[in-house]
C-alpha cells in the first residue's frame, strides 16, 4: 500500500466534521526535514530546483491552494530539531491524493528522469528525518 494511500485511508477517520463535507474542504500537510549538518542549504537548493516546480504547477493546475515553507532560525535539541518544513494546503482531500496529476507534471516538468531521480536521491541522502503531519482545522467557536 502506498504512502499516500494509507495518509487517505487514516484520514476518513481521524478528520473531525464540522458540517462541511470532508471531500470539500480544505487539506493541511506539512512535511518536515531533519537535514545533515552543514547540508541545509544544499537540500534547500535542491528541493527548489526539483520538488518545488512540480509543486507550483500543481497550484498553478488548482490542486494546491497555498504553499508556505519555512525554516528554524534557532538550535533546538535533536529530538525535536527540524531544520526545514513545506505546508501544503490542497484544495480538498482528493487534490491532496491525484498521484497521475504529480506523475503526469513531474514528467512534464523533467523529461531527463534519470537525471532528477540521481538528484532527488542526493537530496534525501541528506536527511537525518522526514515526516508529515495532516493538520486538522478546530472550530473554537461552537
Amino acid at each position: 500500500m502506498s504512502k499516500y494511500l494509507l495518509i487517505l485511508f487514516l484520514s476518513f477517520f481521524s478528520i473531525p466534521t464540522f458540517g462541511q463535507s470532508e471531500t470539500e474542504k480544505p487539506y493541511v500537510i506539512e512535511n518536515y526535514y531533519r537535514i545533515k549538518w552543514g547540508h541545509q542549504e544544499t537540500f534547500i537548493e535542491l528541493y527548489k530546483k526539483n520538488h518545488y516546480p512540480i509543486v507550483r504547477k500543481m497550484q498553478e493546475l488548482g490542486y494546491i491552494t497555498e504553499i508556505i515553507a519555512e525554516r528554524s532560525p534557532f538550535h533546538t535539541p535533536e529530538p525535536n530539531r527540524w531544520d526545514f518544513r513545506i505546508r501544503l494546503v490542497f484544495k480538498n482531500l482528493a487534490a491532496a491524493f491525484e498521484e497521475e496529476a504529480w506523475a503526469e507534471v513531474s514528467k512534464e516538468l523533467f523529461p531527463d528522469r534519470e537525471r532528477l531521480k540521481q538528484e532527488e536521491q542526493k537530496r534525501f541522502e541528506l536527511l537525518l528525518a522526514h515526516w508529515d503531519f495532516i493538520l486538522t482545522p478546530v472550530n473554537l467557536s461552537e
